[in-house]
């Protein structure tokens, strides 16, 4: 019973392992890769600021509302005509207006107020004075035609046409770092499986030849030769077995460990090889 459990534990437990280890496709893995990458995600910000600035300098093209209202009371005792004013009550409102044209440099602008007051005294008078005001102004200098205005709009779009372009340059790049490298680790997971299995194939044929050679059928050399062979697979198999593990290492840090390439077309050509 003792010999019957102990392989029932490594198959088991080698059964929890592979469990755990999850397919990725190509997509999901760029996908993960633009989600983690800093250089990806510093790009975006850029672009976003940038467009933000356009936004900012485009303000210049705002219409400006101001409004205001004051109440004012004052006492006086003084003669006004026939009528002693003893104080005076009311309101002075105002609402203005601006707009700036950044194609020309214009601006224009309007005003109107409005002064509402009592006097009172022996006989309450109201008066009611309100007063529009019109006004244009353009500069003839240094933002003559808008030239300025329109510098700080220009700059702003041509900023972010820079960080777009700027962010294609940093997902090429990206892509054609880790693009490669996913083909590469699926590749690689081929290639050691395979030089495991001519590593098994030159043992096999190597204790084949020494059992010939223990029986007098073969020379030493022949011997000699199988081993060289085996020494050549092993070593290449190492190689594999290194690269693959650097190839991971940098996977872990985009996605994590627990993943598997997807290579299901690379098995189908391996295995008409």
């Amino acid at each position: 019973m003792k010999r019957s459990i102990l392989p029932l534990l490594v198959i088991f437990s080698g059964n929890i392992i592979f469990a755990q280890e999850r397919t990725i496709s190509s997509v999901d893995f760029m996908a993960a890769v633009k989600e983690q990458s800093p250089r990806y995600r510093i790009s975006s910000i850029d672009v976003d600021i940038a467009k933000e600035k356009i936004e900012s300098a485009s303000s210049v093209d705002d219409i400006t509302l101001q409004a205001s209202t004051k109440y004012y009371y004052s006492e006086n005792y003084q003669q006004s005509g026939t009528n002693l004013t003893e104080n005076s009550s009311g309101l002075r409102n105002s609402v203005s207006a601006e707009k700036r044209f950044s194609a020309t440099g214009t601006e224009i602008s309007a005003v109107f107020d409005q002064n509402i007051y009592t006097e009172h005294g022996v006989e309450d008078k109201d008066y009611y004075n309100p007063a529009v005001t019109l006004g244009i102004s353009q500069p003839l200098l240094y933002n003559f035609l808008g030239s300025v205005d329109r510098f700080a709009k220009d700059d702003a779009r041509m900023s972010y046409e820079i960080s777009k372009l700027q962010q294609q340059l940093d997902d090429y790049e990206t892509e054609n770092y880790y693009s490669p490298l996913y083909a590469d680790w699926g590749g690689y997971r081929q290639i050691v499986a395979l030089s495991a299995r001519h590593v098994a194939n030159a043992e096999t044929l190597y204790a084949q030849v020494r059992r010939k050679k223990n029986a007098g059928l073969v020379e030493n050399d022949n011997v000699q030769e199988a081993y060289s062979s085996l020494l050549n697979y092993r070593r290449s198999r190492d190689n594999y077995t290194l690269q693959l593990a650097k190839i991971e290492a940098a996977i872990e840090q985009v996605v994590g460990a627990g993943y598997l390439p997807d290579t299901s077309h690379l098995s189908s050509r391996i295995k008409q090889i």
